[in-house]
């Protein structure tokens, strides 16, 4: 850990190792790496700082442990439940879409409208 001018600097080289039980390594690493390309927002690590050297503690997918997720079988529907979550928001986007060229079409229409003129006896 550096400091320089009030700000402080680590060197984190050690956050690209995670040991898992091997049983499991390559169903993690095809987790992750979905995870990675398909919902990077939900996956976090805890990390561990002693003596100036950083260690992955846990990754955490989805509020598990990577090995509770495993064991609790969520990742053999991830694709799925990942396109079901962009189809969702697709639609909610589509739909509030929808409603303000809705909007927009009825005050265009009042603009558009000339005003009624009553004829004068």
């Amino acid at each position: 850990m550096s400091v320089y001018g009030g700000e402080a600097e680590m060197d984190f080289d050690n956050l690209n190792k995670f040991f898992i039980n091997e049983d499991v390594a390559t169903e993690a690493e095809e987790i992750l790496g979905d995870y990675a390309q398909m919902a990077p927002d939900k996956i976090h690590l805890t990390i561990r700082v002693l003596d100036g050297e950083a260690r992955i503690e846990e990754i955490i997918v989805k509020a598990k442990t990577l090995m509770n997720y495993i064991k609790s079988g969520e990742h053999k529907h991830f694709k799925d439940d990942i396109m079901k979550e962009m189809m969702q928001q697709m639609q909610e986007e589509n739909e509030a879409l929808e409603r303000e060229m809705f909007e927009l079409q009825e005050q265009e229409i009042e603009i558009l409208e000339p005003p009624v003129m009553e004829e004068m006896n």
